[in-house]
């Protein structure tokens, strides 16, 4: 069976977080012991962002989660607002993780319990739990996104 394309929308959050990744190259792996030490992982994923977004899209769909496309969107949006240094290839997985949980948690009143994002995320619930809290601190529980913020996006839903 022929693998199915990415989805547009898929391959541009992606892009935009791969930016992101590419302006730290060089930068240290963040210690441990670093606040952000936590989304350290112990080696690079071999997914790519864009598989990664394409497989919690469909574990999303698959648990009929209300507007999961607006759910990665809101991640992008929260991902930006991270600390520079922050968004590595060692980083970026969990990052994203932590961000879409946030993100559904924001767009949709039907959500994906910690548990099984932490299951599907491949961390622990108590992990994530960390993470989420973690994530919000480093943008100083700024979640509120604008309209004009998701109509910055809606160009790369052609």
């Amino acid at each position: 069976m022929p693998k199915k394309e990415l989805e547009p929308w898929m391959l541009n959050i992606a892009a935009r977080v791969q930016s992101l990744v590419i302006e730290n190259k060089g930068a240290a792996v963040l210690p441990a012991t670093h606040p952000y030490g936590a989304f350290v992982s112990a080696s690079v994923p071999e997914i790519s962002i864009a598989e990664y977004i394409n497989a919690s899209y469909k574990a999303a769909v698959y648990c009929k989660l209300q507007h999961p496309m607006q759910c990665w969107e809101a991640a992008l949006l929260l991902v930006e607002r991270l600390p520079q240094k922050v968004v590595s290839d060692f980083t970026v997985h969990r990052l994203l993780l932590t961000a879409y949980l946030i993100g559904m948690k924001l767009t949709s009143d039907k959500i994906i319990t910690n548990k099984v994002i932490a299951l599907y995320g491949g961390v622990t619930m108590k992990e994530l739990n960390t993470l989420e809290r973690l994530f919000l601190v480093a943008i100083d529980f700024k979640v509120n996104i604008t309209r004009s913020q998701y109509r910055s996006l809606w160009v790369y839903r052609i």
